[in-house]
């Protein structure tokens, strides 16, 4: 439903968009059999493309061979377009229904084991545009945009600590360390961590609201320094961008191949882009396609009623039943505007 969405104006090409991203989470030795699938015999391609190089390309190379097709458009932002100074109370009103939606998405998805801050951030700016008044500013420098995803991304981190702290199962990286650590001092995480040693847990908790506020000052401190990289002309932004992703991409496994990758999906996504597809989706399909995959597999491995088994529990079909309403509650809501819109003309 949320991949379907992300495109704008097409519904169909999203749901293409996040096809293909299911397809590329294909490539790579199969989990559960260790066939390999789509490697061609390439040693690098043996477990999948990689996550970050695939990010990389999609986002940070297509907008920079965007951003290079559109040099006679660059103009110098004025500094009295630009201002440092604290949002007003209009303008946090105005991002509130946002920043409750990323709250709670970031902290549903946190919850959830192995999705992370970057399935958060999607889900959110979608959800975020999908109930706002003004879906035509997203994209333009909308706040509402800003204040979901970031929001999302934050609030990801608290949730990550229910499945860490509870059960022993980090659900990011950043969680995965700090189990870790904790395993480094001596500490079991598990539902025996609350009773055996509640302080580590209540410091981890105040620890994320005395973050925040640092985080807040840490902003301010570099928010000048961030808003002078919007009046490097674009030539050397690109070139500077570009560097930095080769080097970057090949730092991940010290493999050629990885920059290789990166440079390759950069000119889908341009395609993508070009042709009304959203990279977003995407990576969202590229995400999500494992956990989809080896879910999916297991629960028909232990079925006896095969593909009957999503649709016989009650609580599977509720789900199934949601996201087909979900997925076509727009077009219903068009349809219905559409016939209201026709009545007074009709009587006229």
């Amino acid at each position: 439903v949320i991949i379907s969405s992300l495109t704008e104006h097409s519904m169909l090409k999203g749901l293409l968009s996040g096809f293909f991203g299911l397809a590329i989470a294909i490539v790579g030795v199969d989990p559960l059999s260790a066939v390999q699938r789509f490697t061609f015999d390439r040693l690098e391609l043996y477990e999948g493309f990689d996550l970050v190089a695939v990010l990389i390309g999609l986002f940070a190379v297509t907008e920079m061979l965007t951003q290079a097709g559109r040099l006679a458009q660059w103009q110098r932002i004025r500094d009295d377009k630009t201002s440092t100074d604290m949002p007003t109370l209009a303008e946090l009103r105005s991002v509130g229904r946002a920043t409750a939606i990323g709250s709670v998405v970031g902290m549903i998805v946190g919850v959830m084991p192995g999705a992370g801050s970057t399935v958060a951030s999607f889900v959110a700016y979608n959800e975020a545009k999908r109930w706002s008044k003004h879906p035509e500013e997203f994209g333009k420098g909308s706040l509402e945009g800003v204040a979901a995803p970031e929001t999302a991304n934050n609030s990801v981190q608290g949730g990550d600590l229910v499945p860490a702290l509870a059960l022993g199962i980090p659900g990011s990286n950043s969680a995965a360390i700090m189990l870790a650590a904790l395993v480094l001092h001596g500490l079991r995480p598990g539902p025996m961590l609350f009773t055996s040693n509640p302080e580590v847990v209540y410091s981890l908790f105040v620890g994320l609201v005395i973050v925040n506020f640092i985080m807040l000052i840490v902003g301010f401190l570099i928010l000048r320094l961030c808003m002078a990289v919007v009046n490097v002309r674009v030539p050397y932004l690109v070139m500077g961008v570009l560097s930095l992703v080769v080097v970057g991409s090949y730092s991940i496994n010290n493999s050629v191949f990885d920059p290789l990758v990166t440079i390759a999906f950069g000119g889908v996504g341009y395609l993508m882009v070009k042709f009304g597809f959203s990279p977003a989706a995407t990576v969202l399909g590229l995400l999500l396609g494992y956990i989809v995959e080896i879910s999916m597999r297991r629960a028909l491995v232990i079925s006896n009623v095969g593909w009957w088994i999503f649709v016989e529990r009650p609580i599977a079909f509720a789900f199934i039943l949601l996201s087909i309403l979900t997925l076509f509650y727009p077009i219903i809501l068009k349809w219905w505007a559409r016939r209201g819109a026709a009545r007074p003309a009709a009587g006229a």
